[in-house]
């Protein structure tokens, strides 16, 4: 037992369960695991390469999958902005309706479909956000953003992703 009450649990026990969580919800994210086993991220990511050896589920970017799973392969943005559409349209509205005129400071806009879409919006918007830098990790946002002279675009650098 640990200090804070907790039962010790072998490693063989924990992937065992670890196994069954991503069987039954279908993924399992390393934090995730970590949280609910109380061991270190480390320690997990260490049991998931174990049952990825095992044939037993697929590591994936922070997690896991079912080993039967047709692909772990990340959909194009293209293939992913023609999904969901209408729920995509309804957050960038939102997230753009928390964004006030006249805002001073930073926002970062993500990379991803739903992202672009709120990039879209606040170029189509002229309110004026002279004191206002918009940064970007995302080619394409900083492309949709790129005629913009207030508010300031800055992009941060990183590898470039074809696909995504």
């Amino acid at each position: 037992m640990t200090s804070d009450g907790r039962t010790l649990m072998y490693a063989t026990e924990r992937q065992h369960r670890i196994a069954g969580i991503v069987t039954d919800e279908g993924r399992a994210s390393v934090t995730a695991l970590s949280g609910l086993f109380g061991v270190a991220q480390e320690t997990i990511r260490r049991d998931l390469d174990q049952l990825q050896a095992d044939g037993v589920l697929l590591r994936v970017h922070g997690g896991a999958v079912p080993a039967g799973r047709t692909s772990a392969a990340e959909p194009s943005l293209a293939a992913r902005e023609a999904t969901a559409t209408e729920a995509k349209e309804r957050i960038a509205a939102a997230t753009i309706d928390l964004i006030p005129r006249g805002l001073g400071g930073a926002v970062h806009i993500d990379a991803g479909s739903t992202a672009a879409r709120v990039a879209r919006l606040l170029a189509a918007r002229e309110d004026g956000n002279a004191s206002l830098t918009l940064i970007t990790n995302s080619v394409i946002t900083a492309s949709t953003l790129s005629h913009l002279t207030t508010p300031a675009v800055r992009v941060i650098g990183g590898r470039l992703r074809a696909l995504t």
